[in-house]
């Protein structure tokens, strides 16, 4: 399949992720035309992220599209968002910036509406690169916050906090920084491979 190419002044990113789910306003509550117009209750997208570098900042733009584009692809249509996590999890789309999650229902004309938020800046979670998100289901999932050593533990469906999990780390040198990679969800486990690392020595 061909990726898509995006045409901007600056350099770019690009991510596209399969989004299947209910979709609001999507299904018809007439019975005697059911058999006529396909249920689209569960119909599939695409959601294209594009991160777009620029001299002062990182911008993130998002578009949901029925399937992947091809050519060019202009950004004048897509939701504009600061440095930011994009998520897809159970039909809806999660964008995460500044320490605060927003949750965005789709369409059945494929477009985002504005949904409820969860933050956790009082963890000192403040930007996105400092954070990993796993869905578990559609009313769990895990952000972890490996520098600060926390898990934040919230609910997608009603987007609120329902705990936290502190860790302890062994004891490190003096300077090392500790990150992770994207986690994953194995058998009934979450996984995220931590390390620790002094990057101005490396």
């Amino acid at each position: 399949m061909k990726a898509p190419r995006m045409t901007t002044r600056s350099s770019f990113l690009t991510l596209a992720v399969a989004l299947t789910g209910a979709l609001s306003g999507a299904c018809s509550s007439d019975a005697s035309t059911a058999e006529e117009k396909p249920d689209q209750s569960t119909q599939s997208a695409i959601v294209l992220a594009a991160g777009v570098v620029t001299p002062d900042d990182f911008m993130t733009y998002v578009r949901v599209f029925p399937e992947v584009p091809s050519g060019n692809v202009k950004l004048t249509k897509f939701r504009e968002f600061g440095n930011a996590n994009v998520y897809v999890n159970a039909g809806h789309v999660y964008v995460e910036q500044d320490g605060v999650m927003q949750r965005f229902d789709v369409d059945a004309k494929l477009e985002l509406g504005d949904g409820p938020k969860c933050s956790w800046t009082d963890f000192g979670i403040t930007t996105s690169n400092a954070s990993y998100t796993v869905f578990v289901s559609s009313t769990r999932a895990y952000t972890f916050a490996p520098e600060l050593g926390v898990i934040v533990v919230w609910d997608p469906e009603s987007m609120e906090r329902t705990g936290a999990i502190e860790l302890e780390y062994p004891e490190r040198p003096s300077g090392m920084e500790t990150w992770a990679n994207d986690g994953y969800l194995v058998g009934d486990k979450v996984i995220w491979n931590v390390f620790s690392g002094n990057f101005d020595t490396v």
